[in-house]
């Protein structure tokens, strides 16, 4: 493509969103939009496997523009939220001392703990 005014080749314009995120830092941003697409698939597959259920996982590419003196800079990140390890839980009930127990306050204890044995110091 031919500028009129300069006599010069002008490059064509960038159409997709692929060739725009290609021209940024040499194709990096692509690069890794890829690789943490293959970490994304290999955490929701293993997090079923190891607990089941409906994982999540995002995918962030951040584009930041800057026009300085009339040439725009352009930078690109790509992020990634995978999925976490569930929290662990228990039970637990608060006493008359309102301490925390694993012991119901108001149930019968059926096998009482054993008693504590101490030894005198030889």
């Amino acid at each position: 493509m031919s500028d009129p005014k300069e006599g010069g080749h002008v490059a064509p314009p960038v159409i997709t969103l692929t060739d725009f995120l290609r021209g940024i830092g040499s194709g990096e941003v692509i690069t890794d939009a890829e690789e943490a697409l293959a970490k994304i698939a290999e955490a929701l597959n293993q997090h079923v496997q190891d607990y089941g259920g409906s994982p999540k996982a995002k995918l962030t590419i951040t584009v930041d523009f800057a026009l300085k003196k009339g040439i725009t800079e352009i930078s690109g990140t790509v992020e990634t939220k995978l999925p976490k390890t569930p929290a662990r839980g228990g039970v637990m009930w608060i006493g008359r001392d309102n301490k925390f127990t694993q012991q119901h306050p108001n149930q019968m204890q059926m096998f009482p703990p054993a008693p504590r044995v101490v030894r005198a110091a030889e």
